[in-house]
């Protein structure tokens, strides 16, 4: 009867062992090969954090997908730039490689999007014509909330980064190959019958 005991016990421990090791995988472990998606569960990267690009878009190039997104962090900070944006690729859109931050943010308090501004909503695409990657994002300068409404571009020679941003510009508007930045005063009478609107359109650099 010990004997036969012993023999259960013995053969038990490796399966705890096992349930053991599978379930040790941490926030930095190595993220499993997955071909199906996961709703309501975390999505690990390529090392088994979860995927930070919020608001994000993607574009391919050959057959490789890239994910361009906010990286937030907690608490109230979140709310706000505190990184930049994150880049991510893949294959087939289940398993992602983290490529890092392709649009950092600055400590420089005189840079467009110096830490603490509002920086939504990256899409970037291919210029042809230049042979280099122009990241367009929704840009709000530090401390004005939603009232500066900008546009913020940023171009890279890689599709991955770094990305070098340009000076912030108001409403944009493209036309064929060109692309233009429109800023737009309009005035309100009170009978709001007629309205009274300066235009200004230039081109935006792209090299």
């Amino acid at each position: 009867m010990y004997k036969q005991l012993s023999m259960k016990r013995i053969a038990i421990y490796p399966l705890l062992l096992l349930f053991a090791l599978c379930g040790c995988r941490g926030k930095t472990g190595t993220s499993q090969v997955e071909n199906v998606f996961k709703p309501g569960e975390i999505w690990p990267d390529n090392n088994g954090v979860h995927i930070n690009a919020h608001g994000g878009g993607m574009l391919q190039q050959g057959d490789t997908y890239y994910w361009f997104g906010e990286h937030k962090t907690e608490g109230e900070g979140g709310n706000v730039a505190q990184v930049g944006v994150h880049c991510y690729s893949s294959k087939d859109l289940y398993n992602w490689k983290d490529e890092g931050i392709a649009l950092s943010v600055s400590d420089d308090e005189s840079s467009p999007i110096v830490k603490g501004c509002i920086l939504e909503r990256p899409k970037v695409i291919f210029n042809k014509k230049t042979g280099r990657y122009v990241m367009w994002f929704h840009l709000e300068p530090k401390g004005a909330g939603y009232t500066g409404a900008k546009s913020g571009v940023a171009v890279s020679e890689k599709v991955t980064g770094p990305y070098n941003c340009f000076p912030p510009i108001g409403r944009t508007l493209v036309f064929g190959r060109r692309m233009f930045w429109i800023s737009i005063k309009a005035r309100f009478p009170k009978n709001r019958r007629k309205v009274s609107v300066a235009v200004a359109c230039l081109p935006i650099p792209t090299r």
